[in-house]
């Protein structure tokens, strides 16, 4: 193939300082403030319900009960409400992400599950404290089974907050720890549900009792919804691979046609969940960002990077293989902007976003100002690269490639993206441009602090991590 000289680039050059440029649309100020206000409602209904439980504390407050008795009880509930409603903020439930972008419910989904892990745990650890009677909870000669069901809670919810931060480590495959996160939660759930209803003191009532039914199943239903309701909805709507494109870098783009109905619409950046295979129950179901053109009538590409387990042999695929997609998913996306200027700063295979973007400038005849810098290993490891050039001379846009090891001759920037890269290349006054960043953790770390170091406001900014819970 041939592809860009790499003697073609020229760091110095700031695509946003050429006059030919058009002003800038600013932000709906009342865009704004309808995202804060379902900001505030969502986080508002969140912990109402994660709250819920302590009412049951003021509707039967107990006699001669001493405060630190009750704090432990308190910390149950509310460590409860928060274990069972974690599933709902990764139940796939499209109204939610668009107000926060996935890469804040992801991060919202981990910090609040450290913090219920704390709250469980604590739970015990203060009762004990206060009454050591209460050790007959986990003493198997009281009652062997329930024994057994806490301490397995006990270690079930550690486990949810543990996994996902060594499973690379420890090299378990992500199908079967994403199967096992669901399986654990669904059962530290009915423990504290079978828990909270034995012990009887705050939920002996009949309402008392449905709030924490109710409670309970908001955690029970997301994860049948996800695992059982939206295969079942999907398996009428299966996909076929028309083609696997190799797009360098191992890296191989699948394209997919509907097969028997009409498809889906999304806007470029968003991204699917695949399943490849004859049922749409395989426990192998991945998330992608859909990397063609949101115009393009009946197709959609899924591009994947050869990184281990199930991505090893995306390139084997064979054409005819039946597949399903479920999305459109996520909030990375440059039509809901009203910016007509944007930045995007990516790292290796998170450019696939950005030529979703891309593509869709392309067939929409946009001319809003682009720039794109897009860091990787070396040029041959550099996917898109021909089609990078070929966009360049169709849409406003300037591709400014990074790369760690470059060929001899190369005349562009090289090594990883830092600070200084950034000044030479970012718009001076940045606060009325959108920027996308998606990478490595580390580069995405610094783009943000650069970012924010700039001015360029929170709502101005947009985040992915391909690092799905």
């Amino acid at each position: 193939m041939g592809g860009q000289a790499p003697s073609a680039e020229m760091p110095a050059e700031n695509v946003f300082s050429r006059s030919n440029l058009r002003p800038i649309t600013p932000l709906s100020a009342e865009k704004m403030r309808e995202s804060v206000r379902q900001t505030l409602l969502w986080l508002g209904l969140y912990l109402a319900l994660c709250l819920s439980p302590l009412g049951l504390l003021s509707l039967r407050p107990p006699a001669a009960r001493s405060f630190w008795l009750e704090l432990g009880v308190g910390l149950g509930m509310v460590g409860f409400a928060m274990l069972a409603l974690q599933s709902v903020s990764i139940a796939r439930f499209r109204h939610v992400a668009p107000f926060f972008g996935s890469d804040a419910v992801l991060l919202f989904h981990r910090q609040l599950g450290v913090t219920a892990l704390v709250f469980v745990l604590a739970h015990p650890l203060v009762l004990l404290a206060v009454e050591p009677r209460y050790l007959e909870y986990l003493d198997p000669r009281v009652n062997a089974l329930r024994a057994i069901f806490l301490a397995a809670a006990a270690l079930g919810v550690i486990l949810l907050v543990a996994l996902p931060l060594v499973r690379q480590r420890v090299a378990l495959k992500y199908e079967w720890w994403h199967l096992s996160h669901a399986v654990i939660a669904a059962g530290v759930i009915l423990v504290g549900l079978a828990h909270g209803l034995q012990v009887g003191r705050y939920v002996s009532g009949a309402g008392e009792q449905a709030l924490w039914v109710i409670v309970a199943f908001s955690g029970l239903l997301p994860i049948a919804y996800v695992r059982l309701v939206r295969p079942w909805q999907a398996r009428r709507r299966p996909y076929r691979v028309e083609d696997v494109r190799d797009e360098r870098g191992e890296t191989w783009s699948l394209v997919l046609t509907p097969d028997g109905h009409e498809g889906f619409k999304y806007a470029a950046g968003q991204f699917a969940w695949l399943t490849l295979g004859k049922s749409p129950f395989s426990f192998e179901q991945h998330p992608f960002s859909l990397s063609g053109s949101a115009l393009e009538p009946r197709e959609y590409r899924i591009t994947v990077k050869s990184l281990g387990d199930f991505t090893s042999t995306i390139g084997e695929v064979a054409p005819g293989t039946r597949a399903f997609l479920d999305g459109p998913y996520g909030a990375f996306t440059l039509g809901a902007q009203p910016l007509e200027g944007a930045v995007m700063i990516m790292g290796g295979i998170g450019v696939t976003p950005a030529i979703g973007m891309l593509r869709t400038c392309r067939d929409r005849g946009e001319r809003r100002r682009l720039l794109l810098i897009y860091a990787n290993v070396d040029w041959e490891q550099t996917a898109f690269r021909d089609e990078l050039q070929t966009l360049e001379a169709e849409l406003d846009l300037k591709v400014v490639h990074v790369l760690e090891s470059p060929p001899e001759g190369w005349q562009g920037e090289t090594g990883l993206i830092t600070d200084e890269l950034l000044d030479r290349h970012l718009p001076r006054d940045g606060r009325d441009y959108h920027y996308f960043v998606c990478g490595p953790p580390p580069m995405m770390e610094l783009v943000e602090k650069h970012l924010a170091a700039r001015g360029v406001p929170i709502w101005n900014r947009s985040i992915e991590r391909f690092d799905f819970v």
